[in-house]
């Protein structure tokens, strides 16, 4: 990896899409409905999980990422 990529800081939050915890966020609670949904499908997991980014898996898809220009809408 690059100097520029060398500094960049991993905090575990970063690697979660959302964070659906009603005590962080009290603004939450307007969407129970939704919550109780989420709880009972198995996408809350992949949303909500945090697992360790690696910098060898960031630096793959780094190194691989293309773009399709064909495919822009």
């Amino acid at each position: 990896m690059g100097k520029a990529s060398a500094n960049v800081l991993f905090d575990p939050v970063h690697n979660s899409c959302c964070d659906l915890d009603v005590e962080k966020n009290p603004e939450l609670k307007n969407f129970s409905s939704i919550l109780d949904f989420m709880d009972r499908i198995p996408i809350k997991k992949a949303l909500t999980d945090q697992r360790p980014i690696y910098r060898s898996h960031l630096s793959r898809f780094w190194k691989n990422a293309t773009y399709d220009e064909q495919s822009k809408l």
